[in-house]
């Protein structure tokens, strides 16, 4: 009997540390802001939809979102834009914006590594506390513009590296 309460408080023991785990590497994201058709994960979005790790949020004609995260960072998303929030507080954490244009104020850095990344079809730029705007004009071009702050930015190729500020 003694093996069995000690075998379950253990289990329990453990589900409690992975659960722990893994709610530390989450961050509070939402709607906050929503005009016109906007869609996570082809559903209908309100304010106050909650923005998951794999999320995918669409906006449709003369639609416009915007995500706070981590009660700090505010996303804004543009009209016809695709967005694929890929963000934890890990190393490696992105935001994959496949079409249309966004723009963003990091307050305070939310990842281990001190930055994140922004992915488009033609590069990738690390987001290190700074307000910019972005937008992909087509699966060759991405326009980026840094606010404040500096971005490193990093071409498909090795050798299109820059940083800009």
């Amino acid at each position: 009997m003694k093996k069995i309460i000690f075998n379950f408080t253990l289990i329990v023991i453990l589900m409690s540390s992975f659960s722990l785990f893994s709610k530390s590497s989450e961050l509070k994201a939402e709607i906050s802001v929503k005009i016109g058709d906007v869609k996570v994960n082809g559903k209908s979005a309100v304010v106050s939809s909650i923005i998951r790790f794999g999320d995918v949020i669409e906006t449709g004609t003369k639609s416009v979102c915007r995500i706070i995260i981590d009660e700090k960072t505010a996303i804004d998303i543009k009209e016809n834009s695709q967005l694929v929030y890929n963000l934890t507080r890990q190393s490696g954490s992105y935001l994959q914006l496949n079409k249309g244009w966004m723009a963003g104020i990091t307050r305070r850095i939310f990842t281990d590594k001190g930055a994140y990344e922004i992915r488009t079809p033609t590069m990738t730029a690390a987001i290190r506390g700074t307000s910019y705007c972005l937008k992909v004009e087509n699966e060759n071009s991405t326009y980026f513009c840094v606010c404040n702050g500096v971005i490193d930015l990093q071409g498909k190729h090795d050798h299109d590296a820059d940083t800009v500020s």
